[in-house]
């Protein structure tokens, strides 16, 4: 929570005669060794940000690293980020003009085939997610 709290003196949504400063937000990135809790919580995070966020960058995690997996069936099944939760989570905290990037990055041997086909899962997913939220 400490850190949360320096970040909010850095927002603002700006003016005549300041730029706006907006967050982007890893959901993959709570996974720093020796944080515990709230600080350890990609949701919490989206939760108190949410409304001051400008991007969110998304990824499966299962908290432990920062992997970049991809949206499919054998990653979600371990890992902590549902789509479903991650919007309704952002709507939740005022969130209303976010862009959402999926930062999928495959090994660098992995197959071609299998890369492209874990991005169309990733995507569909995500895709399914915002349309039955009427985004």
């Amino acid at each position: 929570m400490k850190a949360r709290l320096g970040i909010n003196t850095l927002l603002t949504d700006g003016d005549a005669g300041h730029a706006p400063v907006r967050l982007c937000l890893d959901v993959g990135h709570q996974c720093v060794p020796g944080s515990t809790g709230p600080d350890r919580d990609p949701y919490a995070w989206l939760a108190h940000f949410g409304g001051r966020l400008g991007e969110v960058q998304l990824q499966q995690s299962d908290g432990l690293a920062d992997h970049h997996w991809p949206f499919t069936p054998e990653r979600n099944e371990v890992g902590l980020i549902d789509p479903a939760r991650v919007l309704d989570t952002l709507a939740g905290a005022g969130a209303s003009d976010v862009l959402l990037v999926l930062e999928v990055i495959p090994a660098f041997e992995q197959d071609d085939a299998e890369v492209l086909a874990d991005l169309r899962a990733s995507a569909e997913l995500w895709r399914t997610a915002l349309t039955e939220r009427g985004a």
